[in-house]
């Protein structure tokens, strides 16, 4: 069974309990922990426990269904499928959604929400918490009781997982180096350990598992 972003919205909200992970897109992610409190969704592209599938939909649907049907066809015929789509780098399920990176999206709170844009945008060069107030227009101290109300965390904290998460994505969909993934997300020295304490494993030992996990699924394909 397959469900995508609305579907699994619903199904989440009826037997979300039955479940350990599932996913939906970030929005309706969002609703369902915020208004409804019934499931925790998780924010990677796509799912899979046991015969259920979910998917976040949008773009991901296409990665979903190339994933997917490389269980039927050859990898020559999958990468001719890609190809067709003009879908040329196939994304790993685990997979952040855009924005969802760091658990939180749209709070409602207007500078709190600006303050997790202009994080966004600068993941590569993290600005000081400093130059976020001075840009908010706030203090430090009204920015911290936000991010504590709203999203339970500190705004470094909050920070660092979004680039982590971001990070995430690079090793799963890249072919940069441990190095590179770390400085393109604003990491120097202390990367790996930093990644291991967020997802358990450390950044080289998450990258040879996938591998190995492609290639002996043969859908293994460069995504340079």
């Amino acid at each position: 069974m397959f469900l995508l972003a609305e579907a699994a919205s619903r199904y989440i909200t009826e037997y979300g309990a039955q479940h350990q992970m599932l996913t939906t897109h970030w929005e309706n992610s969002a609703l369902l922990r915020e208004r409804r409190g019934v499931f925790d969704a998780e924010t990677a592209l796509a799912v899979e426990d046991g015969r259920i599938v979910t998917c976040a939909g949008m773009e991901a649907t296409v990665d979903i269904t190339l994933s997917l049907i490389r269980r039927h066809v050859s990898s020559a015929t999958q990468m001719t499928v890609s190809d067709i789509l003009l879908h040329e780098r196939i994304r790993d399920f685990s997979t952040q959604q855009p924005f969802s990176g760091a658990r939180g999206s749209n709070t409602g709170d207007a500078e709190l929400d600006h303050c997790i844009e202009l994080m966004s945008s600068n993941i590569d060069d993290p600005l000081p918490i400093r130059e976020l107030v001075r840009l908010l227009g706030i203090s430090s101290r009204s920015l911290e009781r936000k991010f504590r109300s709203y999203l339970n965390a500190t705004p470094n904290t909050y920070y660092r997982a979004l680039r982590l998460a971001k990070a995430n994505n690079l090793l799963l969909n890249t072919t940069l180096s441990v190095r590179e993934v770390g400085l393109a997300c604003g990491f120097g020295a202390g990367f790996s350990g930093l990644y291991k304490s967020f997802f358990g494993t450390t950044p080289l030992a998450m990258r040879k598992e996938r591998l190995a996990a492609q290639f002996a699924s043969g859908s293994f394909r460069d995504n340079r």
